[in-house]
This record gives C-alpha cells, structure tokens and sequence, in this order.
C-alpha cells in the first residue's frame, strides 16, 4: 500500500493538545501506511518536545518546532514539501489553529497548481471567540478545502454566510476519546478492576473529591467552580488539572474564599496522570461556557465518573445519547442541591451513572468512530493530491 503524508500545522502543542494526541499519536500508531509531519509554530518547551518525539520514536512521525519563528517555519514548510514532491508522495494539508493555519495556506496557496489539498478541524465555538481568533478562522474557512466542525454545536454556531458560502464542503465530525489508553492506564493501576478506589469509602470516611479539567481561561469558568466550593461542606474538596492565564487570578480568589485547604491547581499533568486523577476523583464538573466538544468530560465518562455539566449546546449534545449525563444551569444552589446528594447516600446511583457514562461513550464518541470520518475525508483529498502528481509527472 502506498505511503500517504499528512502535514499537521499548529500554533502550539502541550500534553493535552487534541492535535497531538488524538490525531496524529493516533493514526501514526493505527493506520501504519501513513506519513506524519507535525510542524508547530511555536514556540513549546523543549523539554516537552523531547517527550513527544520519544511517543513517536517508532513511528513515521517527524515533529518540527520553530521556536515562533516566522521565517523558519516558511522554511520548514516548503522544505517538507519539496520532499515530499521529490517522492511522489500524495499528501494534505490539516490546519488547526489560527495563526499557523492561515500562514501555512498561503504558502500553499503560492504554490500554485501543485498546492496541497488541505482539511481544517474547528475546535471551539465562533461566536464566543474573541475578533483576534474569528479573523484568523474566517480566512481559513475561505481558503480552506474541506472545513470540519467537532460538534453540531460548532456547526450551528458559525456565522450564516460562512454555512451558505462552504455548505457543499462543511461536515461535521464529532470528537472522540482513546478509550484503549484509558483503559491501559486503569490495568496498570488495579490490574483487573473497572477503577482503583472504593467509591462508597471515598464518599463516607475521606469526602467527596470534585474534579475540573480544563485551561485556566474565561471559558472554562472555573471561578464558577469555586462559588459553588464555598457553599458546600469541609469534606468536599476541588481539583483543577489545567494551566493558563488565569492562574494568579484563580490563586487570589481562592485565598479571598478561604478554600485554601480545599482547592488544588495541579498544573498542567500528562495525559496519564490526568486519567488517574479522573480514576481517584467523585465526580467530574465542568461549568464551562463555550466549548467545541469537550474531550476532558468524555474521558472523564470513560472512566466510569459521574458528571456534573454546565447546560451548553456541546454538553447538549453529549447529553442527548444518554440520560446519565447530568446538566445544570448556572445556578449555585443546583449545584449545591446535586453534590449534596450525593454525599446523601447515593453511592449506588453514582457507580451505576459512571457504568452509563462509559456505554456512552463506548458507543458514540471513541476515537475509532472519529477517525472513520477523517479517513473518508483524507482518502478525498489524497486522491485529489495523487491527480496532481500524475499530471506534474
């Protein structure tokens, strides 16, 4: 079978990036006649990068990091390029981000007839996006080959004359999640068991453990997280696995709160150490207000966890294939009232919610199903690629 590329652009990388993980560390590992160049703008942590070209020392995987160096990546781009057309080697072009996408299409574009046929993945809802993230996307959205959206949400939330003007092209893939690595993890924890932890002792003699994954940003709303914290109980404590800009603002209003022993800001964990925080926590919580689809609360119900949602049309989403997923409005004492039940004696409840939790995503929202759908889209787009090496030869 015939090596095919695909040249992933991104502004930025991290140990829980989507791009990284759930896309190219997925298929390099999978679908073994396939190319990998992930090329990222920067700049990233060297130490970070070291770690992932480790994750992909046996694969066809070549990362490239450029500092956030314009020039370097121009150069980087069209070296790649010229490789692969010294090959004959179908490839796409996968853009991500803003600025990196935009750069790397009109490099593509100057390319002229010989350009790359290329594929964006819209991560996030436009219409709760700042203007310095919509110019970037609409740019890309017009130059863009084959535009996806990661949820009905996503979709529904683009502006009108961008659905009228790509309809024939705008699909929609939903996310999904690497349920054989989380499950890898939970046997490597409690070889033989669905969690490593008793959840009626959790609740009766240690507390309850709320668990926030997610970027320390506006949208994410963690500062929600910590109103609801201060009306519930002492045994009820809060970790957030994240980073982000607003950490000094999370610290100061922690300190305000005086939830100081309650509350833990872990940082940013490997993807790993994520899922044992999921395996170790209650409940799982997410007071986001705009998310794409959020991979965090998948994996959380990935691994048996209750979840507790903000009402969202992604969280909507998630919630219409199946009636264990519970969703809340932005009202404290709701929030308050369902933790509080759960402290109430509702430990069966809450083993038999995460058991559902896990079908749902078992049948809707692995990473199997999602690659499905890029597959057929990248099998499109390298045959467009092979007409065109056909006719330069």
């Amino acid at each position: 079978m015939q090596t095919q590329a695909i040249i992933t652009v991104v502004n930025s990388f991290s140990p829980t990036s989507i791009e990284f993980y759930e896309f190219l560390l997925y298929r390099a590992r999978h679908f073994k006649n396939e190319r990998h160049y992930f090329l990222v703008l920067g700049p990233v942590g060297e130490k970070f990068v070291l770690e992932s070209q480790k994750l992909v020392e046996q694969q066809d995987v070549t990362i490239i990091e450029c500092g956030g160096k314009y020039r370097k990546f121009i150069r980087k781009f069209f070296d790649i390029s010229s490789e692969l057309k010294r090959q004959m080697m179908p490839a796409l072009l996968h853009v991500h981000m803003g600025r990196s996408g935009v750069l790397a299409l009109l490099l593509n574009l100057m390319k002229g007839f010989k350009k790359w046929p290329s594929l964006y993945t819209l991560h996030t809802l436009f219409n709760g996006c700042r203007w310095q993230a919509k110019i970037p996307a609409v740019i890309i959205f017009l130059l863009v080959g084959k535009p996806v959206c990661v949820s009905k949400s996503a979709y529904n939330a683009l502006p009108c004359f961008i659905r009228w003007l790509r309809k024939k092209r705008l699909e929609v893939v939903l996310n999904g999640v690497d349920i054989d690595w989380i499950d890898q993890t939970i046997e490597k924890i409690s070889p033989g068991k669905q969690s490593n932890h008793n959840k009626e002792e959790s609740l009766e003699k240690n507390g309850v453990t709320l668990l926030n994954v997610g970027r320390l940003d506006g949208a994410k709303n963690q500062s929600y997280l910590l109103e609801i914290l201060e009306q519930l109980p002492e045994n009820v404590k809060l970790e957030i696995v994240g980073e982000g800009a607003l950490r000094n603002v999370l610290e100061r209003q922690i300190i305000q709160r005086q939830l100081s022993s309650r509350v833990t800001l872990t940082g940013m964990l490997p993807r790993e150490d994520v899922f044992k925080k999921m395996l170790q926590a209650d409940i799982f919580v997410s007071s986001s207000i705009r998310e794409g689809l959020p991979i965090a609360v998948l994996e959380a119900m990935a691994c048996r966890l209750p979840v507790l949602l903000s009402d969202i049309g992604p969280h909507q989403e998630i919630k219409d294939k199946g009636s264990s997923v519970i969703l809340l409005p932005f009202n404290t004492s709701e929030w308050v009232k369902c933790v509080m039940d759960f402290i109430s004696g509702l430990q069966i409840q809450q083993v038999e919610l995460g058991k559902q939790n896990r079908d749902i995503v078992q049948s809707y929202f692995t990473l199997k199903l999602m690659h499905q759908g890029y597959t057929s889209n990248y099998e499109y787009l390298w045959d467009i690629s092979k007409k065109k090496l056909r006719l330069k030869g």
